[in-house]
């Protein structure tokens, strides 16, 4: 079947993927969602994807290739528009329309698992490899899938879900005869999600994807590779990442200041004295991270500052603590509860004052602001990864900022 689909310089089809979700506990409601799509293939560089149905559970986009120019659509999110992708495997293997190195897929069109699973067979590039993560192959039976016999096969293979490791059992049907067209595609979602707990139902789910109108001798035009234009409202991107930068940035402005100037202030410090933003110009790095005690003291905000103020000790960074909105008596309750202290400089914003000016929405909120007064990198809550990616972007603003002293 791997060969025969990689054989084909034409292809032509149409499919249709459904998942549903049932919670006994309401019987009577049923979540469906289904996606419609029309694949029209002329290797190696022409290919249009057309997609219809968007829901909550995976993402339909449509995507063209028209001879190096791709072209991608994301219902009621954008277009992504980029140039120089040689060949229709390229388009799916493109950081720039989602593909992921360290998750080795993409993830825009590895969400339609029924998409993803034709890809691999398609594209040797796509799907390098992708045997060798088979655990078992299991056959079935002959059965028929409409009006049409079918080899009946169950694939299995681990996979990631929530962050750990997962078996799925994947059947498939497959046309008998010489041409060995995919029909049908139902995985097992039963291993993928977490069990509930003693005493609660389990939700029910289910996936299928079917295959009709195989074609491999189409007499395609050169308007079926053909993008349509975005209407004049509609956002155009240069990337995958830089539509969802766009998305986070509308859903929590303060993304948007990336690249701006640093509203400056003047404020008090707990204990004493006042810190001032626009002193740390020309000299140093400035780390403001934003808070507030009722985050409680498990929040890691704190302590990360604290990390990354001994990690950088001796190196032109500032790092402090903004609190929003207490007295200073609160605040020095509230720290003098942690064990080992907080040694991180903290400012008192009693009056909000920064909160319209940094766009603050929620917090924990962390903002670099380079030597210069512009604002390097927002990021909004703490996760594992936040004091490295922070120590990280440090870095590389002090080593920028070393290059340029050092060119005469």
């Amino acid at each position: 079947m791997t060969a025969f689909y990689r054989g084909q310089e034409t292809l032509e089809a149409r499919a249709e993927m459904t998942m549903t979700v049932k919670d006994p506990r309401q019987p009577k409601v049923v979540r469906t969602q289904q996606i419609k799509q029309t694949l029209k293939l002329r290797r190696p560089d022409r290919m249009a994807l057309v997609s219809s149905g968007e829901g909550a559970f995976f993402s339909s986009p449509s995507v063209y290739l028209d001879r190096g120019k791709a072209t991608m659509k994301l219902e009621g999110q954008g277009w992504v528009q980029t140039e120089g992708i040689p060949s229709a495997s390229a388009l799916f293997l493109s950081p720039e329309l989602g593909y992921d190195e360290v998750a080795r897929g993409n993830i825009v069109f590895d969400q339609n698992l029924a998409l993803s699973f034709l890809n691999k067979l398609l594209f040797a590039e796509v799907g390098q490899g992708w045997e060798e993560d088979l655990d078992g192959l299991r056959y079935v039976g002959e059965e028929a899938v409409g009006k049409l016999e079918a080899h009946h096969l169950v694939l299995s293979t681990e996979t990631q879900q929530f962050g750990q490791p997962a078996t799925m059992d994947l059947s498939v049907w497959i046309q008998q005869g010489a041409q060995p067209f995919l029909l049908k595609l139902k995985p097992d979602m039963s291993k993928l999600f977490p069990k509930a707990p003693e005493g609660q139902p389990q939700m029910e789910i289910s996936m299928v994807g079917t295959w009709t109108g195989w074609d491999v001798s189409p007499n395609f035009e050169t308007k079926d590779f053909e993008a349509p234009k975005p209407d004049e409202k509609e956002p155009v991107f240069p990337s995958f990442d830089a539509l969802m930068q766009a998305q986070m940035a509308s859903q929590n402005p303060a993304l948007s200041l990336t690249g701006t100037e640093a509203a400056d202030f003047s404020l008090p410090l707990l204990g004493g004295g006042k810190f001032g933003l626009k002193d740390q110009r020309d000299k140093r790095i400035t780390v403001i991270g934003f808070w507030t005690t009722w985050l409680g003291r498990e929040d890691n905000s704190l302590k990360a500052l604290a990390g990354i103020q001994e990690a950088t000790k001796g190196q032109a960074v500032s790092v402090i603590a903004v609190n929003l909105g207490e007295k200073e008596a609160e605040v020095k309750s509230f720290l003098e509860g942690f064990d080992p202290k907080i040694e991180v400089p903290v400012v008192l914003d009693t009056e909000q004052t920064l909160v319209p000016k940094y766009k603050i929405r929620s917090i924990p909120q962390t903002v670099v602001v380079g030597q210069d007064g512009e604002v390097k990198q927002v990021h909004i809550g703490v996760d594992e990864a936040f004091a490295e990616e922070l120590l990280h972007e440090l870095k590389a603003l002090l080593a920028e900022k070393e290059s340029e002293a050092k060119t005469p």
